[in-house]
Formats: structure tokens, sequence, C-alpha cells
């Protein structure tokens, strides 16, 4: 149990990093501007990502904690075959939407590294909203030491050491690269989390479904799960999204730097 507990509790302390740790490295290698373009897309991308799961990964932790503890797994798939429903159709909307407002960016804001920069985060959001999914579930069957794998903060931590090593090697990249490599680590975590989740219990997936799964609708209960997420949101990066507002991408940077150090102290 203690061996348990320490190993989440230093899989917690990375994931809490990750944030911190990325700042740290675009500002080292792209200065204030660089980091305060990328962190204002990375508001962006959290933001919408939250608008799409609408609470439903909270859902899943709920439902299937309790499916799993009773051994009732075929109502615990029919729970996760639900929330992809929903958030495949959300995400789907969402992605499209904010690949909209990235042309709107670059031809009428004219601010072509932030445009890109969404246009490329704009599919990452299903990718996003599955990973998130992923990461409940590991909760869900009593292994939250895994969980923290397959959180945008852990994305970020191994996006921050493989900028650090190209950089160390001389490879010059740009902020648009970022992005692309971004997007990869966000879809392989996916991939090792369903084949990790395979392994630690196929009987989620050998299930036979004793009914058809209809997608989860926006009702009450996901309402009320949504708002301590968008509460959360608001609280790391609303700041944040107003300082881009009303002030430049530089001042957004250093902000960022500042802030993301603060919250270094507070390990989930």
């Amino acid at each position: 149990m203690l061996k348990k507990s320490l190993f989440t509790f230093i899989t917690r302390a990375i994931n809490s990093s990750g944030s911190v740790l990325l700042s740290l490295v675009l500002a080292i290698y792209f200065s204030s501007d660089g980091i305060g373009t990328y962190m204002i897309a990375i508001a962006v991308l959290l933001g919408v990502n939250m608008l799409a799961r609408y609470g439903s990964d909270l859902y899943l932790l709920k439902n299937c904690s309790i499916h799993y503890i009773d051994k009732n797994f075929s109502s615990f798939k029919s729970e996760i075959i639900s929330s992809i429903k929903f958030v495949l159709c959300s995400a789907s909307i969402c992605s499209v939407f904010i690949f909209i407002i990235s042309l709107y960016v670059v031809y009428f804001e004219e601010n072509l590294r932030l445009g890109v920069l969404l246009s490329v985060f704009s599919f990452i959001i299903p990718l996003l909203c599955f990973l998130t999914q992923i990461s409940t579930l590991f909760k869900s069957i009593l292994k939250p030491e895994l969980a923290p794998f397959f959180e945008f903060n852990f994305s970020s931590f191994i996006l921050s050491i493989v900028i650090s090593i190209l950089f160390y090697f001389n490879y010059e990249i740009s902020l648009n690269f970022v992005a692309v490599i971004h997007l990869v680590i966000i879809f392989v975590l996916l991939v090792v989390g369903i084949l990790t989740l395979y392994v630690v219990d196929n009987r989620i997936f050998t299930a036979k479904l004793l009914k058809v799964s209809p997608a989860l609708k926006p009702n009450k209960e996901l309402t009320d799960m949504f708002v301590p997420s968008f509460m959360h949101y608001i609280i790391q990066w609303g700041t944040l999204l107003i300082i881009g507002i009303l002030a430049t991408e530089s001042d957004v940077g250093v902000y960022s730097v500042a802030h993301r150090v603060s919250f270094l102290v507070k390990v989930k």
C-alpha cells in the first residue's frame, strides 16, 4: 500500500511539473513572445476540450467505478461506449469550430503564428478528449497511479524533453513544429493508454453488451459535473486569457512562466 501511494505521489509530481517545465523550455528557446503565443493556444485547447467533454469524464469516474466494484463489466462497457459517442460528436464540432477560428485569426487578425497553432490544436481536441477518458478509466478500475501518464500535463512533460533534445543537437524548430510534435505525443499516449488498459483488465473490452448503448445527452447530472471543471479552468487559465486580450503576447509569456512556477508547489 505504501509503495503504491509513493508511486502515485511521484507520478502526480511529474504530471504537475509538466506545464511548468514546458513554460520554462519554451521561454529559453522561443523567448517571451513564443511562450505567450503557445500558452494562449494551449489555454484555448484546454478550454474547448473541457467544453467538449462537458463533465463526461467525471460521469465515467462515478458510474464506471461502481460497475467495476460490482464486476458488472457489461454496464461498464456500455457507459464507455455512451461516453465515446457523446465526446466524438461534441469534440468533432468543437474541432471544426476552432479550425474556422484559426482561419479568422490568420486572415483577419493577421496573426499567422497563433492561427497556425490553433489549426494544429484543432486536430488535438478529439484526441485529448479521449485521452482524458482513458485517464479516468484507470481511476475507475482502481489504478490511479497510472492515470497521470495519460493526462495533458504528462504530454507537456514529454514535449519539454523532446524540445530540449532537439535543441541540444542543434536542430532548429519552429513553434508550429512543436505543436505537431505535441499532437503526435498525445496520439501515441492515447494508443499506449488503450493497450495498457487492455493489458491491465481485458474484461472491459471482452464483456458482451446486453443492449445498445445510446450516446450521453447533456443533462443536469453532466452539468453538475461540468461546473467544477469549469471553475478549475477559470482559476488556472482565466487570467492568462484576459491578459492575452488586453496585452501583448510577450506579457502573456512573462505571466505564464510566473504563474506556472507558482503552481509547482501544489502536487495534485
